[in-house]
């Protein structure tokens, strides 16, 4: 019996030396959230895309790591222990990666409008410049060569035919800008809904957790 109860505890400390710990440090790194403090993407749209691929790349990694760690948890005595401490920390990474998330795309949004509005002001400034009316060239002596008379007259009308034309571009660059605005408007209105998803999915583990 004493062989027994001893053999029984040496296996019960080969099992502990052997069993997995997951580095929850890996799980939790903070290189983004240093890399990308709170506020330090305000107005600058370059670095809030650079943002966006790096929370991509952390992502990916986050989830393979997570996975791994998940699968070799099995190894261990206590298992559910184990890969509760993983599901904790997965989540607390998640929350720091969509705040800055939330951040870049905000950024790039508010830099996107003011490009549409600045080009939009443009447009309106230029259609808004009254042509300079143009009179017909006379002769004012007989003398006059009636043939460049004409080839004035010709060219004036070119110059109205060409204002016609610009005109009709202005219209037509209103309605690809009332196109324009409506899908921007489409496009905030999804990236809105995936933020909302993405606040509910983090809240709902956020209760699963307490």
């Amino acid at each position: 019996m004493k062989r027994l109860i001893t053999g029984m505890a040496i296996a019960a400390v080969s099992m502990t030396c052997a069993a997995f710990d997951p580095d929850l440090k890996a799980i939790e790194d903070l290189t983004l959230v240093e890399k990308y403090p709170a506020g330090s993407l305000a107005d600058d749209p370059v670095k809030a895309e650079r943002a966006l691929l790096d929370i991509d790349t952390a992502t990916q990694y986050l989830n393979k790591l997570s996975d791994y760690s998940w699968r070799r948890c099995g190894e261990n005595f206590f298992v559910n222990s184990c890969r509760e401490d993983i599901r904790r920390a997965k989540i607390r990474q998640e929350k720091r990666l969509y705040a800055i998330e939330v951040e870049a795309q905000r950024v790039i949004r508010e830099d996107r409008t003011r490009h549409a509005q600045r080009k939009q002001a443009e447009r309106d400034a230029k259609a808004a410049t009254p042509p300079k009316p143009i009179k017909p060239v006379q002769s004012r002596a007989p003398e006059h060569d009636a043939g460049v008379v004409e080839r004035l007259n010709e060219r004036q009308e070119k110059v109205r035919e060409r204002e016609r034309q610009a005109q009709e571009r202005a219209k037509q660059e209103e309605v690809n800008r009332a196109a324009y605005e409506a899908k921007l408007r489409d496009h905030e209105e999804r990236v809105k809904k995936r933020e909302e998803a993405l606040a509910k999915r983090a809240e709902k583990r956020q209760n699963a957790t307490e």
